[in-house]
C-alpha cells in the first residue's frame, strides 16, 4: 500500500473546528520530558471473533503483524481475548487513567496496523479544541 492510499486514514484537518469537541488549552502528559521518555500506552486488548467474517483482517493481523508489534513495543502489554459472535474492538488504556475503545469491524491488517500506531503514539487525553499555542500555568508578574 502506498503513502497516498494512506490519507484515508489520516485525521480530519476539520476536527479541530467541530463545535462538538471541548475547550482547551495545549497539555502533556505529566513528567514526560523530565526524563527519558515514557509510552503513555499502557495496556492494548485486541478482541475478535474466531468465526466471523468482520473479524478476517484482525486474524490476519494476529498471525502476521502482531509479534512484531509486540517486539518492537515492549512496555505495552497486549491483551488477544477471542469471543464469539462478536465485533471486534480494540481497547486501549492509557497511565492516565483513560480507557477508549475502538470498533475495527471490517479493516484490513493495513489499517489495523496504522491505527495501533497511532493509539500507541497518543497521550490518553481527549481531542479538544485549542484556544491558545501558549499558555503558562503560573503567569510571570
Amino acid at each position: 500500500m502506498k503513502a497516498r492510499d494512506l490519507i484515508k486514514f489520516s485525521v480530519n484537518p476539520r476536527l479541530a473546528e467541530n463545535p462538538a469537541l471541548p475547550v482547551g488549552y495545549i497539555r502533556n502528559a505529566y513528567y514526560n520530558g523530565l526524563g527519558r521518555y515514557v509510552c503513555q500506552l499502557q495496556r492494548l486488548t485486541i478482541k475478535f471473533c474466531k468465526n466471523s467474517g468482520t473479524s478476517r483482517g484482525v486474524r490476519d493481523y494476529i498471525e502476521n503483524r502482531l509479534l512484531d508489534f509486540s517486539r518492537r513495543n515492549p512496555g505495552i502489554v497486549l491483551y488477544v481475548k477471542p469471543r464469539l459472535h462478536r465485533s471486534p474492538v480494540i481497547v486501549s488504556e492509557y497511565l492516565n487513567g483513560q480507557k477508549q475503545w475502538m470498533s475495527i469491524r471490517n479493516f484490513t491488517e493495513i489499517e489495523i496496523d496504522w491505527w495501533l500506531d497511532f493509539i500507541r503514539t497518543r497521550s490518553g487525553y481527549e481531542l479538544s479544541q485549542l484556544i491558545s499555542m501558549n499558555n503558562v500555568s503560573t503567569p510571570s508578574v
